[in-house]
């Protein structure tokens, strides 16, 4: 049996969009499956489709502005059964141009709320948002669009300290909590993070939030002022300072 590396779901709303994603993957040395290219016509296609599951490496679920199609939803199945028996089979939620902001991943399909998305949104040219999508087909982590400094220079363990900024090269494994903060951040101008001592604020905000806000993750938000401080006992008397230098600077 052939095998390919990504099986593209969507609904046929999306077909066009979804095709020039497979073409721009093939210029990449990726191998897609989209049913436009590889179905065999006179042969039954749910049959095609299942053969194809088994043989991709991850399946690639599109998410357009009319949502996940109801045929997509049926090879979500097969996938998410798949995923549940092999792990090292991915299955990524992508979306596409058109899909309201901020996003509800309320109304995803169940089983794709706990998954991290690809975001194209913003179109899919850009080869830095394009990467991630490879990276995820590859089972691995984005990485920083930011120069990383030799092993020698920083060293990738914590242990139980905080991850701050220069350490966000270091910083995975929350990324789906990132994407859920960011998607927050779009519809109010207050947000909090709770949890318990020693849950991973702090580094989800520092390390994760803060870096993706700088690089540029909402809309003009890699020219934002970003102050971080510790509030204490009196909270709004460092709130004040901070207040204070913003308002000095302009």
């Amino acid at each position: 049996m052939e095998t390919f590396d990504i099986f593209l779901s969507h609904s046929s709303a999306d077909k066009d969009l979804v095709e020039r994603i497979a073409e721009k993957l093939q210029t990449e040395g990726v191998k897609p499956w989209p049913d436009k290219w590889c179905l065999v016509p006179g042969q039954p296609f749910q049959d095609q489709l299942s053969n194809a599951l088994n043989s991709c490496r991850t399946c690639g679920i599109f998410v357009g502005q009319n949502g996940v199609g109801d045929w997509a939803r049926e090879e979500l199945r097969f996938a998410q059964d798949r995923a549940t028996k092999n792990s090292a089979f991915g299955l990524i939620p992508i979306l596409l141009p058109g899909v309201p902001e901020p996003f509800d991943y309320s109304k995803l399909p169940p089983f794709l709320t706990q998954r991290t998305w690809v975001d194209f949104r913003r179109g899919f040219d850009e080869s830095r948002l394009f990467r991630k999508l490879i990276k995820a087909i590859e089972g691995l982590p984005p990485g920083s669009d930011r120069s990383v400094a030799s092993e020698e220079q920083k060293c990738p363990y914590r242990r139980l300290e905080t991850f701050d900024e220069e350490h966000a090269d270091f910083f995975f494994g929350r990324e789906r909590d990132i994407q859920r903060l960011l998607e927050k951040l779009k519809g109010t101008r207050f947000l909090a993070v709770l949890g318990a001592s020693g849950s991973g604020k702090s580094s989800l905000v520092r390390a994760g939030v803060i870096p993706a806000l700088k690089e540029g993750a909402l809309p003009q938000s890699g020219a934002w002022v970003i102050r971080v401080f510790t509030p204490g006992s009196h909270p709004l008397t460092p709130l004040g300072a901070q207040v204070l230098r913003l308002c000095a600077t302009e």
